[in-house]
């Protein structure tokens, strides 16, 4: 969201303004818990999705995902040592 969507919200909250370029009035905005000026129909869809997420147990599901991909690589790591040698090699080869 940019600063000048916050500023325009802002106005109309206040009264300076009759509505957001987007066409949001006053009876189309509400606060947060936040503090943060949204729009009801965004805030009342995102709780929607949220119940339906937590109710499916998909609200952890990036994280599994991201754990799970974190599997055992097939080659073995290299030691420091050998990588060491192989800094050297290349810096030899450019001289």
């Amino acid at each position: 969201m940019t600063k000048e969507a916050n500023r325009q919200k802002r106005e109309v909250w206040e009264g300076k303004r009759s509505k957001t370029a987007s066409g949001l009035k006053r009876k189309d905005l509400m606060k947060n818990k936040d503090g943060k000026i949204v729009s009801k129909k965004q805030h009342k869809r995102g709780q929607e999705l949220y119940r339906m997420m937590k109710k499916e147990g998909r609200l952890a599901e990036p994280f599994k995902k991201r754990s799970s991909s974190r599997s055992r690589s097939k080659t073995p790591k290299r030691s420091k040592k050998s990588r060491s040698n192989k800094k050297r090699s290349r810096s030899n080869r450019r001289r």
